[in-house]
């Protein structure tokens, strides 16, 4: 089995952010620059966008502030602000290719494109800002709901619906052309069924029926008198009343069958397998694993559902836990990892969840973490095995109303690098109200890299476009000295944490 590796060193070079002046005994001010295309000229650096002016100028010339203040305690800098660990990136600095858009609203990149809005007015742009097409061109609803969540896998279908929902297209603007009735979050995929009046009837008495399946590559799946549900990894389920109880087989997308319907569950294919049961002659149902070929590559001996395969293993539980609580075995079926009651009691009373695609699980609670070398080490050893230090906690991605739900680890399909969400009670942000204000991170598992927290909440990022949707907000305290704001800057970030697309600040009035 390919071990997927995590932590490996990739030396990139150190950003030099400094510390704003302050004078000992002197009570700092934070008036807001006004100007975003003034702090583009002067210093490339997000932190710019709330500098503060000591009003002792004569303090220390050059020194520069973070986004809403000092550097945080326990960040891993040295005096000079520079990150000292050499996989640690300063995050939320600025681009030198950055672009500025005329932007009310985002929506997150999506399979290389994303849906931006101004007024009532949509537009849809490439990872470099540009128009793919102008605002008043189309009127896109893709706001946050062209993904699919199953399990902890998060997807970017890469289908945009506009013109009042009736249309769709894909990320390369092709119109996928269909009396399409549903965008079927479930598949991903776009449906459509045909009523064939001028067939005879089925055996009970009801018109035939042709379904059709497109994706986003415009690519069409047709199926006479099946319907297929829980299509995923190419491979959707079917059933069949047969005898008066209803049976699911499997049918591929290319209309090859590899499983007649013969069990009373099937569920979606995972890692090339998928969760099968059948009821005995006691009327008892029973579990097994169904590979990607049709065989039943696991017996039906789980009377407890198990858990779809990731990374390599599934997840059990056994009926009788004599010898243990539950385990995680392999694609023959083997026992490689199990807890008992008592190993449990060590972690919490806790056990760990299934595991993200590429290798790693966490317990309920996230207190310990494991690989598939089955290694265990606590969260915050995790941590610092990226020279993260203090106390760490997952955090989870933020997409509209389709945010993950527990914070922890995460999978999004197709990513070639990985990223874990984290937040470090010393890096958050110093608050002029609230006292210490959330900032967000991210590690780039298989490059090794760590983007210290310099986010109030990020996006999952498109496999295709290395960007994601991020928010940074700050409490900025009033010239007047009698009402509080809340800036928020909104845009892009790319893998290294910088800002490639920022929204353009509008006029006084």
């Amino acid at each position: 089995m390919k071990i997927l590796p995590y932590y490996p060193l990739l030396f990139l070079g150190l950003c030099s952010l400094h510390l704003a002046a302050q004078q000992p005994g002197k009570k700092q001010d934070a008036p807001l620059r006004e100007s975003l295309e003034e702090v583009k000229a002067s210093v490339k650096s997000i932190g710019e966008l709330f500098k503060k002016k000591d009003r002792n100028k004569e303090g220390n010339p050059g020194r520069e502030d973070r986004p809403g203040g000092e550097s945080p305690a326990g960040m891993g800098s040295t005096p000079s602000g520079v990150p000292a660990d050499p996989r640690h990136i300063q995050g939320g600095r600025i681009s030198d290719k950055v672009v500025y858009l005329e932007v009310d609203r985002f929506s997150h990149f999506n399979d290389g494109v994303a849906i931006v809005h101004k007024g009532n007015a949509t537009a849809m742009i490439n990872a470099r800002g540009e128009m793919v097409y102008p605002y008043n061109v189309h009127e896109f609803f893709a706001i946050d709901n062209t993904f699919r969540v199953l399990d902890h896998r998060i997807s970017h279908l890469g289908i945009f619906p506009y013109g009042l929902r009736k249309h769709f297209m894909n990320a390369k603007g092709v119109q996928l052309k269909g009396q399409w009735a549903t965008l079927d979050f479930g598949s991903g995929f776009l449906q459509e069924v045909q009523e064939l009046y001028d067939k005879p009837k089925t055996a009970q008495g009801r018109y035939q029926f042709r379904q059709i399946y497109m994706d986003r590559n415009a690519r069409t799946h047709t199926f006479q008198n099946i319907s297929l549900s829980n299509i995923h990894e190419g491979i959707g389920s079917f059933s069949r009343n047969i005898d008066g109880q209803w049976l699911h087989g499997y049918y591929r997308m290319s209309g090859e069958k590899i499983a007649d319907p013969q069990f009373h569950e099937a569920g979606p294919f995972s890692d090339g397998m998928a969760v099968v049961g059948k009821r005995d002659a006691f009327g008892t149902m029973k579990y097994g694993y169904l590979n990607a070929q049709g065989e039943l590559a696991i017996p039906l001996m789980f009377t407890k559902r198990p858990h779809p395969f990731s990374a390599g293993f599934a997840k059990v539980e056994p009926r009788d836990k004599s010898e243990f609580d539950y385990a995680f075995i392999d694609k023959s079926g083997k026992v490689v990892f199990s807890q008992s009651g008592m190993d449990k009691r060590k972690q919490g009373n806790f056990e760990f969840q299934p595991f993200q695609d590429y290798g790693l699980t966490t317990t309920l609670g996230n207190a310990f973490v494991m690989d598939t070398r089955f290694k265990i080490q606590t969260r915050n050893e995790f941590f610092e095995g990226f020279g993260i230090m203090g106390n760490t906690h997952f955090h989870y991605p933020e997409f509209g109303n389709r945010k993950m739900g527990k914070p922890g680890p995460f999978t999004v399909v197709g990513e070639q690098d990985p990223k874990i969400y984290f937040t470090n009670n010393e890096m958050h942000h110093d608050g002029i109200l609230r006292g210490k204000e959330l900032r967000v991170g991210f590690i780039n598992l298989h490059s090794g890299t760590v983007v210290l927290p310099a986010f109030s909440s990020i996006g999952v990022f498109d496999p295709v476009s290395g960007l994601a949707y991020a928010e940074l907000s700050t409490v900025v305290k009033a010239s007047n000295g009698h009402t509080n704001g809340l800036k928020t800057i909104k845009g892009y970030i790319n893998t290294k944490g910088e800002w490639v697309i920022l929204q353009k600040e509008g006029g006084t009035w």
